[in-house]
């Protein structure tokens, strides 16, 4: 009989079973290198700068406003509920235009598309129940690395998992297009 340890550390089944990916033998959370992302850089630069440069001239009480409430839109509803419970987990089932517009309520939060936010946290997840992973995947290089890596670099294992997003998501046309244009 399997412990409580033994079936959490199980990513291949069971209510901890990592939905996307396809884990092997091979499969290893540590080995790999922190590449350089020129695409997640400028996206992320440029709307930092974005905001530094041009918000204090425009602003306004009625401006804040909007912001908060569009802020609490997109992170609660499409981060949260869209991308993390819904799309992550499948925690609950709604009609498909629902799912759809929580998902792309979601990409309006900036971080990138359905397909990278299933596969970066499935991959966290799954690493980090090994016995050892990649500081990348473990958050282990303290807040001012970490944040760099998370805002301008992508992680490159050597021997990752296989990532399927599954049925319903990777093999609909409108998750393909939304991958495609997040930005």
């Amino acid at each position: 009989m399997k412990t409580d340890a033994m079936r959490f550390s199980d990513a291949t089944s069971g209510p901890f079973r990592v939905n996307s990916l396809t884990i092997t033998t091979d499969s290893d959370a540590l080995s790999g290198a922190v590449r350089w992302d020129p695409l997640r850089s400028f996206w992320n630069a440029g709307m930092l700068a974005i905001t530094l440069f041009v918000a204090p001239w425009q602003f306004t009480w009625s401006a804040l406003a909007v912001f908060a409430v569009l802020l609490f839109a997109t992170m609660c509803g499409g981060h949260s509920v869209g991308f993390h419970r819904r799309l992550i987990h499948r925690s609950f089932k709604c009609a498909k235009w629902v799912e759809r517009l929580l998902v792309w309520s979601g990409t309006l939060v900036g971080m990138q598309g359905p397909f990278w936010v299933i596969h970066s946290h499935d991959l966290r997840d799954w690493a980090q129940r090994q016995s050892d992973c990649h500081p990348y995947l473990r958050h282990g290089g303290g807040l001012w690395k970490d944040a760099i890596w998370s805002l301008h670099c992508r992680l490159q294992l050597a021997r990752p998992p296989q990532f399927d997003p599954g049925p319903g998501i990777a093999d609909d046309r409108w998750y393909r297009w939304l991958q495609r244009t997040w930005m």
